[in-house]
C-alpha cells in the first residue's frame, strides 16, 4: 500500500498550524514531508503560523514565526522535548521557553538554533547526539557544549 508523507506549511492566524497526517495545502502554501497517511492528500485545515518544519524518522518538529518550537509524533526517545516520553499526534510545545530560529529533526533527537545563535538538542539516549558532553538523552532542550 502506498503511503503519503506531506504536511501543510502556510502563514495565517491560527495557533494550530502543524498538520502531520496527509493534508494537502492549497495554492500559495508550501508542502513538506512530515507525516504519514494511507489515504493520501485530504482537504486543508485552517491557515497555519508555522514557517519551518523538519521531519524526523518517527516524529516532526516546527518553528513558528515568533520562534516557538513544537514537535509531534513518537516520543519513546524524548524526541518531543516537552518534558515527557508520551507520544502526541498533535503538536506540543518544546519546553524551556527558548526562541528558535530553526529546528532540525533527526532519527531520535532534534537540534535547534535560537535567535541568539545558541544551539540546543533534545531526545535520543546513549550515543552523544545532544552534544552536551554526555551519553545520556534529555526530554527537554540542553545547551550544546563548546
Amino acid at each position: 500500500m502506498r503511503r503519503f508523507s506531506i504536511c501543510r506549511l502556510n502563514r495565517g492566524l491560527s495557533p494550530h498550524g502543524l498538520w502531520p497526517l496527509g493534508l494537502l495545502a492549497v495554492a500559495g502554501s508550501v508542502l513538506v514531508g512530515c507525516g504519514d497517511s494511507p489515504t493520501g492528500p485530504q482537504a486543508p485545515p485552517p491557515p497555519a503560523v508555522q514557517v519551518i518544519v523538519s521531519a524526523g524518522r518517527i516524529h516532526s518538529c516546527g518553528v513558528t514565526e515568533v520562534g516557538d518550537a513544537y514537535c509531534w509524533g513518537f516520543n519513546n526517545q524524548s524526541q518531543l522535548g516537552d518534558g515527557t516520553n508520551t507520544l502526541s499526534d498533535v503538536p506540543v510545545a518544546v519546553s524551556g521557553g527558548l526562541t528558535f530560529k530553526s529546528v532540525s529533526a533527526g532519527d531520535d533527537h532534534n537540534c535547534g538554533v535560537t535567535t541568539a545563535g545558541n544551539a540546543y538538542c533534545w531526545g535520543s539516549f546513549g550515543k552523544g547526539e545532544l552534544g552536551d558532553g554526555t551519553n545520556t538523552g534529555s526530554n527537554v532542550p540542553v545547551a550544546v557544549s563548546g
